[in-house]
């Protein structure tokens, strides 16, 4: 489909419901599967390349947070290459605490940071 319509279908899904995590980690929770397979089923007939974005709160250390990030995009990636989703079409990236979406100082803010995204970044390899 076009890039406009594959990010409104992916910001439909996401609004919805979120990718989870089990705690502190980068693994998948069982309940994210049903979602992403349906986020993969729109990448897959997307003719756009999507970066998958994910985030944290702004507790604990930046540095490990970081890398945590980093690893739950990938996690991410993993699964819809698996779901038949082109490596070529995805880049995975961890941007930690550095976009809030809300305000880090009470729980409802922190968790709405922790977070997974997926943005149209260009067309189709």
């Amino acid at each position: 489909g076009e890039a406009g319509t594959c990010q409104t279908e992916l910001n439909d899904f996401l609004a919805k419901e979120k990718v989870d995590f089990k705690k502190g980690k980068a693994e998948l929770t069982e309940s994210s599967f049903p979602l992403l397979t349906l986020l993969a089923n729109v990448a897959r007939n997307c003719d756009a390349r999507l970066e998958i974005a994910s985030h944290t709160d702004a507790e604990g250390d930046a540095t490990i947070n970081m890398k945590l990030s980093q690893r739950r995009a990938d996690a991410v990636r993993r699964y819809l290459v698996q779901s038949g989703v082109a490596a070529e079409a995805l880049e995975a990236r961890g941007y930690c605490e550095t976009q809030p979406i809300a305000d880090n100082d009470t729980e409802e803010g922190r968790q709405a940071n922790r977070r997974v995204e997926f943005r149209v970044i260009g067309d189709a390899v």
